[in-house]
């Protein structure tokens, strides 16, 4: 297509340089200006066919400037001059998986706790502080890491940032404020759960097992009534270290600017001893199962389907990025979407997605279908799966979902929290420093056969499992042959 066009050009400028439309004097002069144009619009066009097919734009990737304070805490700095508001991660390297055995829910513990157990500022006074700073925080829960995240002014990221301080470096956990914070979660845990709630907690138990990713962020009743003061501050003591923490600020802001003023309020955080995950190996299932849990009245069942996936640091992590857009990510448009359309199946919500981890990860394909279809979503969530493996996909739709990425992705290096969120992820699995910049060239090398070889590699409905959540007088029937039952309350209740 380009030689075409490169062609009319040419003969476009061979027409006009002729002596039929200028004089003598001025022909040799403007037959040179037409070559020099000539040349100048093939390299372009050239150019033009040498761009990549992604229309991101990725070229401005952000630097990230890392700073290490001498106490082991590790800084991040990336200047968006044309950011609002200023994001502020500060990642503690401890979740869930950190918990002790048989007290699940401890890290989930310290972290409320620290809102209410600090000397210097009760709980009342450190909601007015950050509601007079206008600072959107919230504290978010991992199985491998606790982040404390915020967005700020850029006037008031200093007062933020000592007052952050404040309520990481100087608690005190007390009896007196500790009970009623752990009932308020068990009251919640034995109370009314939503339904993909539900799903979750059931799947992660059953995909995982008896590994830590198996349990629950927040705990569950029995672990947390077994839960003591002394736990909380065993494991604020262990995790709560600056050489096991990373603060990231993302904004209009240089380091010039912040480096020295996190030296003066972090650079007195005492270093400690950084504590060490020990990960058993994750187990395989050898069949198919359906876990049913109860859930009177629901209009709509929630599903989710799905076995073990690998760690995040696989080399397939981008052609399964890909493949996830294929089959689920894309909309209207993923594989998942069409055939549920095809088959005429209703749905209110259906995706596919990876999560993954340090020692290992989940592949997850979530539902909410009427109870009555729940066969149907099954099977053809199967049958759609199995089709991937066993047939290539097509150019189309893998540059489809390869744009998608990448458009995302430049998306969201214009958007502060989730620039901080590459950041943080970046230093927990240990990334390489230009993923920011090489992730469209990573997603662009994908191929079709790299895509069908990570299917067959890694999906597997033969070892799935699958968790419904709905009304059991109306789910149907055909469950009960593959069918583990729970009460809502999360035990077993009878064995199909």
């Amino acid at each position: 297509m380009i030689r075409h066009r490169r062609t009319s050009w040419q003969h476009a400028l061979r027409g006009i340089s002729g002596p039929k439309y200028f004089p003598i004097k001025w022909r040799f002069s403007f037959l040179w200006l037409s070559i020099c144009l000539l040349v100048w619009l093939s390299s372009v066009i050239q150019a033009v066919g040498q761009t990549p097919e992604f229309p991101s734009d990725t070229s401005r990737v952000l630097r990230i400037h890392k700073y290490d304070l001498l106490n082991g805490l590790k800084t991040f700095v990336v200047q968006q001059d044309e950011a609002a508001e200023v994001a502020v991660a500060l990642l503690i390297k401890a979740g869930s998986v950190a918990d002790p055995p048989e007290k699940n829910g401890v890290a989930n513990l310290v972290a409320q706790m620290l809102l209410m157990a600090n000397p210097r500022k009760s709980n009342e006074q450190w909601l007015e502080e950050i509601q007079a700073l206008d600072v959107d925080f919230k504290i978010t829960l991992e199985p491998e890491a606790t982040l404390f995240e915020a967005t700020v002014a850029p006037k008031n990221l200093e007062a933020y940032l000592s007052l952050l301080n404040i309520l990481i470096l100087y608690p005190r956990f007390q009896s007196e404020r500790f009970e009623p914070v752990k009932q308020t979660l068990i009251k919640g845990q034995l109370g009314n759960q939503q339904i993909m709630e539900l799903a979750e907690q059931h799947f992660r138990q059953l995909v995982f097992g008896r590994h830590p990713y198996a349990r629950s962020l927040r705990g569950d009743p029995e672990s947390l009534k077994a839960i003591r003061v002394e736990d909380l501050t065993s494991f604020y003591g262990s995790y709560y270290i600056p050489n096991n923490a990373a603060l990231v600020i993302v904004g209009n802001v240089t380091p010039s600017e912040v480096i020295p003023f996190v030296r003066e309020k972090w650079g007195g955080w005492t270093k400690g001893t950084r504590p060490g995950y020990f990960f058993p190996k994750i187990g395989v299932r050898d069949n198919y199962s359906v876990q049913i849990v109860p859930k009177k009245d629901a209009d709509w069942a929630g599903l989710i389907y799905g076995h073990v996936a690998p760690p995040r640091a696989t080399t397939d992590y981008f052609s399964l990025t890909v493949l996830n857009m294929v089959l689920g990510g894309l909309g209207p448009s993923s594989r998942l979407a069409a055939e549920f359309e095809r088959r005429h199946l209703s749905f209110q919500r259906l995706q596919s997605l990876f999560l993954f981890h340090e020692a290992g990860g989940e592949f997850q394909v979530t539902a909410s279908v009427p109870n009555e279809s729940v066969s149907q979503a099954l099977q053809t969530i199967s049958d759609t799966i199995e089709t991937l493996k066993q047939q290539p996909v097509k150019e189309a739709e893998m540059r489809a979902a390869q744009n998608a990425l990448v458009n995302e992705f430049a998306a969201g290096l214009k958007i502060p929290t989730r620039v901080a969120d590459h950041v943080v992820h970046m230093e927990l699995y240990d990334l390489a420093s230009d993923y920011l910049l090489a992730y469209p060239k990573r997603v662009e090398q994908i191929s079709v056969e790299r895509l069908q070889e990570a299917a067959r590699t890694y999906l597997d409905p033969s070892r799935a499992v699958a968790v419904v959540v709905g009304d059991t007088d109306r789910l149907p029937r055909d469950l009960d042959r593959l069918s583990t039952q729970v009460s809502e309350s999360g035990s077993r209740a009878e064995q199909k």
